[in-house]
């Protein structure tokens, strides 16, 4: 499983990034130059906030894996031969006779597998 908390080059940039989108480190009363018609710190907090969203986006869809514990039973069940009842992976989470659509739920299955309704 891969965990971005396991990768210190991860946590040095968003220090960095989360550091440095408060403008702490510019003089005290610069509002000069004008960009836009907005103080130029402002904009380098927008562009740094942007960095920051667009950095924990690229870290939670490439650098971390999260599979749930019924996905990582399913996936078990397959390697050896059995048959999960928690989770099928071709039709999602398994339904109980409250949360299904009034039939009995190993006769949808066994419908919905034959190519049936």
């Amino acid at each position: 499983m891969k965990e971005p908390i396991r990768k210190k080059w991860i946590w040095w940039v968003l220090g960095v990034l989360v550091l440095f989108n408060a403008p702490w480190f510019l003089p005290e009363g610069s509002i000069e130059p004008f960009i836009l018609g907005v103080p130029y710190w402002v904009l380098l907090v927008v562009i740094l906030s942007v960095a920051l969203a667009a950095f924990l986006h690229w870290a939670c869809m490439t650098q971390w894996n999260i599979v749930e514990d019924a996905e990582e039973a399913a996936r078990a069940a397959a390697a050896t031969g059995q048959v999960s009842a928690q989770y099928q992976p071709e039709q999602g989470p398994a339904q109980g006779p409250a949360q299904g659509s009034g039939q009995d739920t190993a006769q949808g299955t066994d419908a919905r597998r034959k190519g049936g309704e």
